[in-house]
């Protein structure tokens, strides 16, 4: 297992680090994994079918969402870049599809003011196609949201479900 990015500061103040630890079930310890290519927290790190791990997002070391995108290769024990997302994203959620690309649903494409990132709020979805490494555009989602949970079921579809929404009145955000 890989611990990889995660951030110092806060939800609004949040900095990417750029460091990974692997984890040894066999022996149950604890060590230093190689460096990402760029410091990430809050983003996703998706499983793909062939071992491989899709990093998606996140913000960097001065807190600014991202739309960069890495791979992490168990096999070579390194990252590697790949294609980028469509839009900057931070808090999102990612789920790994049955034909093996992955969708990436929400977030906000900015953190560090309240207001901004609460009307910065995404409700677009991406999809990564790991054979080609690029990113396509598709149906959005009915609600913006911060946070949501991502399920892929049984018959290929995917439930969303939760996360924080904001509405506002007379430009006021209003968490609902």
């Amino acid at each position: 297992f890989m611990l990889a990015g995660g951030g110092t500061g806060n939800i609004l103040g949040a900095i990417g680090l750029k460091t990974t630890e692997i984890f040894d079930s066999r022996t149950n310890t604890v060590g230093p994994g190689p460096d990402m290519n760029m410091a990430r927290a809050l983003a996703t790190f998706t499983p793909l079918k062939d071992g491989r791990v899709l990093l998606a997002g996140g913000v960097d070391t001065v807190g600014d969402p991202t739309n960069t995108c890495e791979i992490y290769n168990p096999v070579t024990n390194a990252f590697s870049s790949t294609g980028s997302m469509g839009n900057q994203r931070a808090g999102h959620a990612a789920a790994l599809l049955h034909a093996g690309r992955v969708l990436l649903v929400a977030g906000t494409r900015e953190l560090k003011d309240v207001a901004k990132a609460l009307t910065g709020l995404l409700s677009s979805a991406e999809v990564y196609d790991p054979e080609t490494g690029s990113w396509s555009r598709t149906g959005s989602i009915a609600n913006a949201v911060l946070g949501p949970s991502l399920t892929t079921l049984t018959n290929g579809k995917v439930l969303v479900a939760g996360g924080a929404r904001i509405n506002t009145i007379f430009s006021i955000p209003l968490s609902v």
